[in-house]
């Protein structure tokens, strides 16, 4: 649902002072607790990087990570930020997630929540900082987050995301002493940061804003090459299909084995990978093209583009 990502894409407007989706933005100085998918968070600070870039001089501890697991239930791990805050002064605090800094304790125990919460707030009476919590809803995503109901009743600005068919939808959903905001929709747009031992792309994924009903439109560079060599590979050896019950009439169509050839014989594509990467590789693609219905295929391997008709 990218609920990560969209933070971290909330946090660089935070800690740059840059707008954000039309918003004034203040300044400020982050800490980052990262309780879990701390393999990811560097990768998707990478690709953050890569997209949006930092200002020049942009100094380290405008935004502190703490990639560990923190009990936040009990006293112990709080002492941990409380002697972090007597060295730093921070603007905004982010838990991800809450789960994760529960601890032993359970999300749906008042007495559990009530004692993360009294944390909460000794650490909040030291830094004067916003508290950020990134939290999951229940099954039914319409009864709001998970857990004991005194947890929301604590909250003054509650941000729920919902996705649908790799839109997400971005709505307030509390507000104690604002107006909401309006709706925001986004997607997540993969970027690639390089190539790992095996040859093969590595990725992460950054925010894309959009309006409403509209999906992604800029590709990864691996994709395209992809879709690229498939026009090629139409242009070259395609031909007019009459149609049937899977294929529109005078659809040009190519075998999929011929395009697959095209596409391995592309020195663009993780020129560095090894044979059976690459094909991975292609295969992997091929089938995201496939479910973004961005390519059309019949169940005798012939492959098409929908909006290319003749």
């Amino acid at each position: 649902m990218g609920k990560s990502f969209f933070v971290i894409d909330l946090i660089y407007s935070i800690t740059t002072g840059e707008e954000w989706n039309g918003y004034r933005v203040k300044q400020g100085k982050i800490l980052y607790i990262a309780t879990e998918g701390h393999s990811g968070l560097g990768q998707r600070l990478e690709a953050l990087k890569k997209s949006r870039g930092f200002p020049p001089n942009y100094p380290d501890e405008q935004w502190l990570v703490l990639a560990e697991k923190i009990d936040l239930y009990a006293s112990a791990d709080a002492q941990k930020i409380i002697d972090l805050l007597a060295d730093h002064s921070f603007d905004l605090i982010v838990i991800d997630t809450l789960a994760m800094a529960l601890g032993s304790g359970s999300e749906n125990d008042n007495t559990t929540i009530n004692a993360f919460l009294r944390n909460l707030s000794e650490l909040r009476g030291l830094s004067d900082a916003h508290m950020m919590l990134i939290h999951h809803t229940g099954k039914d995503h319409e009864r709001g987050a998970r857990g004991h109901s005194s947890l929301q009743a604590a909250v003054d600005t509650e941000i729920s995301l919902k996705s649908d068919d790799g839109l997400t939808c971005v709505s307030t959903t509390k507000q104690r002493d604002y107006q909401r905001a309006d709706k925001l929709y986004f997607y997540l747009e993969s970027v690639v940061l390089g190539v790992d031992a095996d040859g093969d792309d590595v990725n992460s994924c950054v925010v894309r804003y959009t309006s409403k009903g509209d999906r992604p439109k800029k590709l990864s560079k691996a994709k395209q090459i992809v879709l690229d060599d498939l026009e090629k590979a139409l242009e070259r050896f395609g031909t007019i299909h009459k149609g049937n019950a899977d294929i529109p009439p005078n659809t040009r169509v190519v075998d999929g084995f011929t395009w697959k050839d095209i596409v391995l014989s592309d020195t663009k594509l993780s020129p560095d990978a090894k044979d059976d990467s690459r094909r991975r590789t292609f295969s992997r693609i091929a089938k995201e093209l496939l479910n973004e219905k961005l390519i059309c295929t019949d169940g005798s391997d012939l492959t098409w583009l929908p909006e290319k008709t003749e």
